[in-house]
């Protein structure tokens, strides 16, 4: 069904119907219906609510704390970063793991790794180079230097176990 107007007079004195545009939708009905599904379309986003800032935790990939600083860095997909200041060391650790609680709840499963958390379904692949290992993701990686390849293709080896069990969950 379209909704059309009467008949409007165009150029040189020629009746043409006007329509009435909804968008992308095909009629007054179709959008009248969409609009009780609306508040669905946001029904999957989770939502942290810091006192400073507010974050869809979908949009998250990794949360690591800070080496020897007492803030959290936050990830997104999109590359931006949100840096949370904490009075001390300890209260960043309980912030980071606060908030990967409600991340994974929100989420699924994570993979941590010492003061790093990483969204599982981020990352593309774990590899041992050297006496390193990096956790890579579509734009960036992570590494974790150890002091020889032996220790690295351990981690390596716990990585993606752990990687691989949380994949299953």
């Amino acid at each position: 069904m379209r909704a059309v107007v009467p008949p409007s007079v165009g150029a040189h004195g020629v009746t043409r119907p006007t329509r009435l545009h909804f968008g992308h939708y095909t009629s007054l009905n179709n959008f009248i219906d969409w609009l009780p599904v609306m508040p669905y379309a946001w029904a999957n986003m989770s939502l942290y609510q810091h006192p400073l800032f507010t974050i869809d935790l979908n949009k998250v990939i990794a949360v690591f704390q800070n080496e020897d600083d007492a803030a959290v860095t936050i990830r997104t997909d999109d590359q931006r970063k949100i840096e949370v200041a904490t009075a001390s060391q300890e209260e960043a650790a309980e912030f980071l793991n606060e908030f990967a609680d409600q991340w994974e709840k929100a989420v699924g499963p994570l993979l941590r790794h010492d003061k790093y958390v990483f969204l599982t379904a981020a990352m593309y692949s774990i590899q041992a180079e050297g006496e390193e290992v990096y956790i890579y993701f579509r734009d960036h990686s992570v590494s974790f230097p150890l002091t020889d390849s032996q220790q690295a293709l351990g981690l390596l080896a716990e990585l993606t176990r752990r990687w691989q069990a949380a994949i299953e969950e």
